[in-house]
């Protein structure tokens, strides 16, 4: 009997864990922001504004469902096959955000009229799941 081994199992099963760590991750940091958003808005917005309207909260509340949201899809979708043409919507929406929100965040660092580190960070992680995303869509669509 002939056993036959395929070294494209070994890509595949790699490939899987890859989008899975990107998805999971990507998961926990979208819902972990939703809920500082959605619990603690007043806190957030003090640190931002000197006197937070009640709009303002609202739109950070309603901001932190956003986030909630989209972190609970990537979180039930982290065992699909994802890359290519799979799940390729997922993809370019977690991309996009990720992309559109780093540059904003890049824009307000640098006029410089932020004093906290916590854009630092925050950009960091955009970064990353900017460079997470991107492999996901360019790199592994083979």
């Amino acid at each position: 009997m002939v056993v036959l081994d395929f070294p494209k199992k070994k890509k595949i099963k790699m490939f899987m864990s890859y989008s899975r760590i990107t998805m999971t991750s990507s998961a926990a940091f979208l819902v972990i922001m939703g809920m500082v958003f959605s619990f603690f808005p007043q806190e957030i917005l003090s640190d931002l504004v000197q006197e937070p309207t009640t709009a303002l909260i609202l739109i950070f509340q309603l901001l932190g469902a956003v986030y909630i949201g989209f972190g609970v899809m990537n979180w039930m979708l982290k065992n699909t096959k994802i890359g290519g043409i799979y799940a390729r919507p997922l993809i370019l929406g977690n991309f996009a955000h990720f992309f559109i929100g780093g540059l904003s965040i890049l824009r307000v660092i640098m006029t410089g009229e932020v004093g906290s580190n916590i854009f630092f960070l925050i950009l960091g992680l955009y970064i990353l799941f900017i460079s997470l995303f991107g492999r996901l869509i360019f790199v592994e669509s083979n």
